[in-house]
């Protein structure tokens, strides 16, 4: 334990004295059988009275969560999130099986993200403005390497429903087969092959002038290639979910560039259907005078654009609308489209902005308490200004701090668990007195994963001479020192980071036998004594005597400290204010505790 060194007392004096502060503040639920005390020395009496009741504690602890449903449904999911791991580590994927997290599988997928890209800007405007231009190189790549991405897909594991990695190539085709492999097709297949530049058909485009497609049909169906957008669904979710990238920058992001993708696409839609059109009917011929055909081709786009984001936007028709029969049926898909999309802009702006405001929400709320505080209550104006420039200080800080981690850690695996406690307490567990005697890996992630991390000012008091010992506490950063209740000047003991602060209360006395008070800004880490119990007693039970040795050893220099301060220390001969509703009389009944 980190602190200032006391040699213990060794004397019959101190010893009573020792049984003395333990009768004081003990809280036993049934008296003690003398017999099985007079049995043993006093330091064998306090192992067998601690384990003894620390043991029944647990199993009546136990008891009762066999009978709780959310213990059953918490150890079932433990249990599920094990068998998980165990499955991912056994799973052999036969060679010719990618694994969805195979860095060959990401680098593949973020190419295609760049084809994408091109895709979906590019080939609208080619459609709508330059339909009869021949296909580049750079085109007929691309297509078949969305032919080979089609054909990858069907030897790339998935993960299931039950966390578990599908390798079986029947399952992988089945699922694949039964889902998006026609929409993948249709946007995959060389539509350049099927209509090449300038009349000169192919045997395919022999077959399809024969059927008499129109040349619009397949220039729609070229268009396709834009269903390839969403496979970059998957490169959003990484980055939504990225630590490393703000949560809701990506969510913004990821609708603008939808409504982008979907203004830009329509618009490019909107003047094609307009240039096939008859031209008294057309809106390039109706709007503007019918100046826009002979504006520059980058004019013509931006009015469609213009026209297509009032749409989206469901904002009205002024100067551009539709008359020709395509038109009006592009209008209404449009108006739909954008009903869509506004709603869901609608909804993820909301959902993002409350998301923001959470936290600055609870902070102008606890200021709003202040001010009325202030409000109520004649302050000088330079006392206000000092208690808002403190407590905004402090509820900032607060407000900024994550979630309750023991929500999170308590999600991972047990070996995942571990890592990631050894890693945001690399320098604690090194430093910490406590997890040197212990010398349990196991119980340091537990204890970690469990505590609560409780942020104390300097003189703030965390616990009171008397008051039932219902915490155990680890200092992560800063000091605490054990003080005198009756003179907060009189420091028993320091506690420095890395040190352990309740054994004593935990196995003894069940209550504090001085007040911990803060010397500076400190961490702490708060574990309720029942968690702590069923942690030691109940999984690690041979570290119990190690700890109760601990206990004996603190409560015997505290008891050598309080003597060198008998003449200054009152509370040293003062019964404690609280106990547990009960205190041990001198003969060793349990009596009821008079309220103080």
């Amino acid at each position: 334990m980190s602190g200032t060194s006391i040699t213990p007392g060794s004397s019959s004096a101190g010893r009573d004295e020792r049984q003395r502060i333990v009768d004081q503040t003990g809280q036993r639920s049934e008296p003690l059988d003398p017999a099985k005390a007079s049995s043993s020395s006093n330091l064998g009496r306090f192992k067998a009275l601690a384990l003894a009741e620390g043991k029944k504690r647990i199993e009546q602890q136990r008891s009762d969560e066999l009978l709780s449903s959310d213990a059953i449904i918490g150890t079932f999911a433990e249990a599920l999130r094990s068998a998980v791991e165990d499955r991912h580590r056994e799973v052999v994927a036969p060679w010719y099986i990618l694994m969805p997290d195979h860095p060959v599988k990401r680098a593949w997928d973020l190419c295609l993200v760049g084809l994408l890209l091109n895709t979906v800007i590019v080939l609208p405007i080619r459609v709508a403005f330059h339909p009869d231009d021949p296909e580049s190189t750079l085109d007929i790549v691309i297509d078949f390497l969305y032919l080979a991405d089609l054909l990858l897909t069907f030897f790339t594991a998935y993960e299931g429903a039950d966390g578990d990695l599908i390798v079986s190539l029947k399952r992988i085709a089945t699922r694949y087969l039964t889902g998006w492999f026609l929409i993948d097709l249709l946007a995959s297949l060389p539509y350049s092959l099927i209509l090449p530049p300038n009349g000169a058909f192919s045997a395919i485009g022999a077959i399809s002038q024969g059927l008499k497609f129109p040349r619009l049909t397949l220039r729609v169906l070229r268009m396709a290639k834009t269903l390839r957008a969403r496979r970059a669904q998957r490169v959003f979710y990484d980055l939504e979910y990225n630590p490393l990238v703000h949560q809701g920058v990506v969510r913004g992001l990821k609708l603008f560039i939808m409504l982008l993708g979907a203004a830009h696409l329509s618009a490019c839609i909107w003047y094609r259907v307009g240039y096939e059109a008859d031209p008294d009917q057309s809106w390039l011929d109706r709007s503007f005078n019918g100046e826009i055909l002979s504006q520059p081709q980058a004019y013509q786009y931006l009015v469609s654009l213009y026209w297509a984001w009032q749409t989206l936007c469901t904002l009205g028709y002024g100067d551009v609308s539709g008359h020709s029969t395509g038109e009006l049926v592009v209008a209404v898909v449009a108006f739909t489209t954008g009903a869509i999309i506004i709603s869901y802009v609608t909804a993820t702006v909301s959902s993002i902005l409350e998301t923001a405001d959470k936290h600055s929400a609870a902070y102008r709320e606890r200021m709003h308490l202040v001010s009325q505080f202030l409000s109520h209550k004649s302050l000088p104006r330079s006392l206000q200004t000092r208690v808002v420039r403190e407590l905004g200080l402090l509820y900032k800080r607060d407000h900024r701090e994550p979630v309750d981690q023991s929500l999170v850690l308590a999600d991972m695996t047990p070996d995942l668990r571990r890592e990631v406690i050894e890693h945001l307490y690399a320098e604690l567990i090194a430093k910490s007195e406590f997890f040197k005697l212990v010398g349990n890996p196991n119980l340091e992630t537990d204890v970690l994963s469990v505590g609560e991390t409780v942020r104390v000012r300097p003189g703030q008091y965390i616990a009171t001479y008397g008051y039932p010992c219902d915490a155990w506490y680890l200092v992560v950063k800063g000091q605490v020192a054990a003080v005198s209740s009756g003179n907060s000047s009189i420091v028993y003991q320091k506690f420095l980071t890395g040190a352990s602060v309740g054994e004593i209360g935990m196995f003894l006395t069940n209550a504090w036998v001085y007040s911990l008070r803060s010397l500076g800004e400190s961490t702490l880490l708060k574990v309720p004594i029942e968690t702590m119990l069923r942690l030691i007693i109940g999984t690690y039970e041979g570290i119990t005597n190690t700890l109760l040795e601990k206990a004996e050893a603190d409560l015997s220099n505290l008891v050598h400290v309080k003597r060198s301060h008998q003449g200054q220390d009152q509370s040293f001969v003062r019964m404690p204010a609280r106990v547990r509703g009960r205190t041990r009389t001198s003969q060793g009944a349990v009596s009821a505790n008079p309220a103080p």
